[in-house]
């Protein structure tokens, strides 16, 4: 049970300490991007997105280039992954207009958009098998995707993308926000909560790993 829990928090920190450099670099001003620290560190975020268009989990994809094989990467929507790479290309793009900022903001926001159940509800990653393919609630999985189609389809950082897409997000937000209601458990009667991942077509609890309850 102890190195269970030493694995968690583990995992758990380097997960905070890669979202909170991103959240750092995403609140730079906009000379900051012309900079060759800035060119540096997005380079570097390039090498790391995956065949489908988003990151691996649990890495700090600003401090070095990945020199693998892309058919290696797996990325993930899981621990808060792929979206401020997203959000952090955006804000590259508005104040550069590297074209290459823009092309794989717009990879990433394809692959999020094709991810999505027709009930509304998103996998872990593209492809996912096992418990990853079931809808995913805890880790900030759905939560964290719709909060970002919401971010796109409003904020001015995400003008360059065409009013189809912009338009594309509220819609798939909306569908998001019906699976929510839909997925919520009824016990005797009564709403009560929602378990941490739910099945992908009936929507039923799902257990996951051998340590979680559905």
């Amino acid at each position: 049970m102890k190195s269970l829990l030493l694995i968690a928090w583990f995992g758990l920190s380097i997960n905070i300490l890669s979202a909170n450099s991103l959240k750092n670099l995403i609140t730079k001003p906009a000379q900051w991007f012309q900079s060759t620290e800035a060119k540096h560190k997005l380079s570097n975020i390039l090498s790391f997105q995956d065949v489908n268009g988003i990151w691996p989990k649990n890495i700090n994809t600003t401090e070095y280039k990945y020199d693998g094989l892309k058919s290696e990467l797996q990325g993930t929507f899981d621990n808060s992954a792929s979206l401020n790479e997203l959000r952090l290309l955006a804000k590259a793009y508005n104040a550069t207009k590297n074209n290459a900022y823009k092309k794989a903001f717009n990879k990433g926001l394809q692959c999020i958009l094709k991810c999505q159940y027709p009930n509304g509800g998103w996998p872990q990653r593209p492809n996912a098998k096992g418990y990853s393919e079931h809808i995913t609630f805890n880790d900030g999985t759905m939560i964290g995707i719709m909060t970002f189609l919401g971010e796109v389809h409003k904020d001015n950082d995400y003008k360059f993308a065409t009013e189809k897409y912009r338009r594309i997000c509220k819609e798939r937000f909306d569908l998001g926000v019906q699976c929510i209601i839909k997925c919520q458990i009824r016990v005797n009667g009564k709403l009560t909560a929602w378990c941490a991942q739910h099945h992908k077509e009936d929507l039923r609890p799902m257990g996951a790993r051998s340590y979680e309850h559905p």
